[in-house]
């Protein structure tokens, strides 16, 4: 998409995401010399008969954020406008989203998933103190930043304590982590948001979360109850599996009386844990090292590789086996970010947990790769190689058909089937034997196999 040169007085830099409500835009504000993040709802939205609505739902995230100033929350600074359309001027984060690590199968420590949760409370405290409730706290709205904090982001469907603009019958949030009281379509109050974290809580403890289908067919209790005495269940001390419980309870009335004795439950069970380093120490490990690619999202300044979109769609597929739907924000933010064939294989490797699928992972890739390489329709970026002067006798004149056959022969050990073309391919457009062995050896993700080959490659093409 095309991003326009500026928001009002903001200097648009980048896209960091978009969604079905509207989109992000990293930004930066010439007056005081800082980088903001700016939300801007779709136009297509605040026509018709229900866009005066989304409008005003729109400016309430304002209010209700602005509302809440704390070091656990994303900041608000200003609702503007430019040509008619809303835009709401926020902090931005260094962090990623808590369902990005539940998604690629990250296990959290006892204690890092008590120290994420009661870093949600403490935000939900104030909040509610503000009275604020925000009624969409799921894994997608938590920030989990490099340093081992948590912010919480998202008041899109905030309730404020004087406002009419949604009443009871309504259902709003997201019905996974919704509170029964929300899925019946009844008022919800700070007790929801109570419910929301027990629920993201179990789900980081034991990897379990319900399906909307089961919320609707059999009572929370017996999903919970399931769980709880599933083997990752019976493996947490009998003081969390009850405050579990408790702030899971079909009964409003009977969870916790407040954000704040939630935590102080959650705080009582991390200290007595025997786990020899702080969560706040270790949760900055765990971020840092299994986070997505560190983006330089397409910006304007600096535009990115342009990859063949079939290749891209085929690439997706292939790692949507490993990964899951998260496989197409992974694709489109790490070829964002690589410059090379090479590097766009390494960072999408890395995504993937377990070193046997990894590895096979590779070798589709390397195909993938290779073929939209050999098609001659692209040339995609390798790291090193350089096209040969239009000038020079190519490799592919200088070459007998023997050595041809064994190079292809070598290289198939590496990359399969394709081999035969990609030599072909290279020999034509390198000039010296060099060149040519470079050229190669970089199609060859893997480095300790591309050593190899470029070790033995040379004898075959003097």
């Amino acid at each position: 998409m095309n991003l326009p040169e500026r928001l009002g007085k903001y200097q648009v830099k980048a896209l960091l995401g978009q969604g079905a409500m509207g989109v992000v835009y990293q930004c930066f504000d010439p007056d005081i010399e800082r980088t903001v993040a700016i939300k801007v709802v779709h136009p297509h939205l605040q026509r018709g008969s229900s866009g005066e609505e989304s409008v005003e739902r729109f400016r309430q995230e304002a209010r209700a954020a602005a509302r809440c100033q704390h070091p656990n929350i994303v900041t608000v600074y200003e609702l503007g406008q430019q040509q008619g359309n809303d835009f709401i001027v926020m902090e931005y984060v260094q962090g990623e989203e808590l369902r990005y690590f539940l998604e690629t199968g990250q296990q959290f420590s006892t204690g890092e998933c008590l120290h994420i949760a009661g870093e949600v409370l403490a935000a939900l405290a104030h909040a509610h103190q503000q009275g604020v409730v925000h009624r969409d706290i799921k894994p997608a709205n938590i920030i989990l930043l490099d340093n081992g904090g948590v912010k919480v982001a998202d008041f899109g469907v905030a309730r404020l304590d004087q406002s009419e603009l949604t009443l009871a019958g309504n259902m709003v949030g997201t019905p996974t982590y919704m509170a029964p009281e929300g899925l019946r379509g009844e008022r919800v109050d700070f007790r929801g948001d109570l419910y929301s974290v027990g629920m993201v809580l179990l789900e980081m403890l034991t990897g379990c979360k319900p399906q909307p289908q089961e919320l609707f067919s059999r009572p929370v209790a017996e999903f919970v109850g399931g769980v709880l005495d599933g083997e990752r269940g019976r493996a947490l001390p009998a003081s969390l599996r009850e405050t579990i419980a408790t702030a899971l309870a079909d009964d409003a009335g009977q969870r916790f009386e407040s954000a704040q004795a939630f935590r102080e439950r959650l705080l009582d069970t991390a200290r007595s844990l025997d786990e020899e380093r702080s969560a706040l120490e270790t949760l900055s490990e765990t971020v840092v090292a299994r986070r997505p690619v560190a983006l330089e999202h397409a910006s304007i300044d600096n535009p990115r590789t342009e990859w063949p979109a079939a290749m891209l769609e085929t690439l997706e597929q292939t790692l949507a086996g490993y990964v899951g739907p998260l496989a197409r924000i992974l694709v489109n933010h790490s070829a964002t970010r690589a410059g090379s064939v090479e590097e766009l294989g390494r960072v999408l490797a890395e995504k993937i947990p377990d070193p046997g699928e990894r590895e096979e992972f590779m070798t589709r890739f390397r195909h993938c790769a290779l073929a939209h390489q050999c098609s001659g329709e692209h040339s995609l970026p390798s790291a090193g190689a350089k096209r040969a002067p239009a000038s020079s006798t190519c490799m592919a004149e200088r070459l007998s058909a023997e050595q041809m056959e064994q190079l292809s022969t070598l290289l198939a050990y590496y990359v399969g089937p394709l081999a035969r073309n990609l030599v072909q391919h290279k020999a034509r457009s390198a000039s010296e034997p060099e060149q040519f062995i470079a050229a190669l050896g970089e199609c060859i993700p893997s480095e300790r196999e591309r050593a190899e080959f470029l070790a033995r490659a040379p004898s075959l093409a003097g």
